[in-house]
């Protein structure tokens, strides 16, 4: 899922990796091992992540079991922060004609470029609070509180929303949306990785992206006129109630839940970072991860030994010879999103299907956004098999052709009669396409 601005690179003294990383195979998933000088056995079981040490003599405990706390963990933040990003990008899609009416009944203008004007502002708010989630709050809090915070921002967001007597009001609301949507896309994907054990951390870092189509489906839903719901004229207020039903239970729940081990490594101490991994994962991993950790935070030290718990700085980020291999996958899967066009299609496939004269163009979005949730959770299963180049390059070659068939569509509309049929063919295979590469890798590549 696109937004612009919404994942500047974050870098923390606990989150950078070897670099020694090999541009050429960083995204490849598959095991590798190493003699190291010491004749120690590295085994690295996920492209990015920390090595797994372990002598020649004895064998490294995997564990591939999500257990109660993080499943409880995942679901909330998933819920609570990744929901609200999808739901907020899905809400206006359907939502425009009756939206409009509603003022329009009342005497106010809501003009086409008023209109486009709210949309876009979610994409400002999104850059706003890509900085201001790891940056500002995250300086101060940890992954897990700056969460907590985000809920601020979306009651702000919700309230604007319904009580606008304005159209600009709608616009600021969805300038504090797109906050709430950046935060999140800068903090959930670096928290799931963090708690996560390496054999699953593919998997838990596509709950994301799961939670955004969902999002996008459920906004979707609710706002189709011909289902009944949410999406009339004299209802639709009640649409911006469920963001703050969801953040709700994020703010109920996810105290309850351990912060990143990594973060409590470096602010409170190590034993409270044990503890946290122990809850998360087992008793039998958690010093070997705390190890990890150790060695990426002892990595990340300065000459004199002194860690820098703030992480760096973009100049210090760019500067860093060691970093500039990461750097430049980071930034190149984020500009594949960004410039993929998925935001043309998310936001405006409603008016895609009245231009192909769809009977029902509302309901036609629902099953696209079904279709996206469909496929997303599909991609679980080879997010940590197919690798994640193999993944992006596919998708990224099938988003190609589905634009250039999409694209044929309308300029031969006069003249072919099927085109229609190829326009709604052509932006599913848009999706399913984006679904499958940039929608999933995109959010957790940097962090790992």
């Amino acid at each position: 899922m696109s937004l612009a601005g919404a994942h500047t690179p974050h870098v923390s003294t606990t989150n950078h990796f070897s670099p020694t990383l090999d541009l050429s195979k960083c995204f490849e998933s598959e095991e590798r091992a190493i003699i190291t000088q010491e004749g120690v056995k590295e085994k690295r079981l996920d492209e990015g992540t920390p090595l797994l040490r372990e002598n020649a003599r004895t064998k490294v405990h995997v564990d591939t079991t999500i257990n109660t706390t993080l499943l409880m963990t995942i679901i909330v933040v998933t819920i609570g922060s990744s929901f609200q990003f999808g739901y907020g990008t899905g809400i206006l899609n359907n939502s425009e004609a009756f939206i409009v009416q509603y003022y329009e009944a009342r005497g106010k203008t809501y003009s086409l470029v008023a209109w486009g004007t709210t949309v876009s502002c979610f994409g400002i708010g999104g850059l706003v609070g890509s900085v201001l989630g790891p940056k500002v709050i995250g300086r101060y809090c940890g992954r897990r509180t700056t969460l907590l915070v985000n809920n601020i921002f979306l009651v702000i967001s919700s309230v604007l929303m319904v009580s606008a007597p304005v159209w600009w009001y709608q616009a600021i609301s969805r300038v504090f949306m797109g906050i709430t949507a950046g935060v999140a896309t800068a903090v959930v994907p670096t928290y799931l990785t963090e708690i996560s054990p390496v054999s699953v951390r593919g998997a838990v870092g596509t709950s994301h992206q799961v939670g955004v189509t969902v999002g996008i489906l459920v906004a979707q839903v609710l706002s189709t006129p011909s289902l009944n719901l949410l999406g009339s004229e004299d209802r639709w207020q009640w649409l911006f109630l469920v963001p703050v039903l969801c953040g709700l239970v994020e703010v109920v729940v996810l105290p309850f839940c351990p912060e990143s081990p990594s973060y409590l490594y470096s602010t409170v101490g190590k034993e409270a970072a044990r503890r946290a991994l122990v809850r998360l994962q087992c008793e039998e991993v958690a010093d070997q991860y705390l190890e990890f950790i150790r060695e990426e935070v002892e990595s990340s030290a300065d000459s004199t030994g002194v860690v820098n718990k703030n992480g760096i700085t973009v100049r210090e980020l760019f500067a860093d010879l060691t970093l500039r291999k990461q750097l430049i996958v980071g930034i190149t899967v984020q500009l594949m999103m960004q410039f993929s066009g998925i935001d043309a299609v998310l936001y405006y496939s409603t008016k895609v299907f009245y231009q192909a004269e769809v009977s029902d163009p509302e309901l036609a979005t629902t099953c696209l956004g079904a279709i996206n949730v469909v496929v997303t959770i599909f991609a679980l299963k080879w997010m940590d098999t197919a690798g994640r180049k193999t993944l992006l390059t596919y998708s990224l070659i099938g988003m190609f052709c589905s634009y250039f068939l999409l694209t044929t569509s309308f300029a031969l509309k006069p003249y072919l009669s099927y085109m229609d049929q190829l326009t709604v063919a052509a932006t599913t295979g848009v999706i399913v396409c984006f679904a499958f590469g940039p929608g999933c890798i995109a959010w957790f590549i940097i962090a790992e």
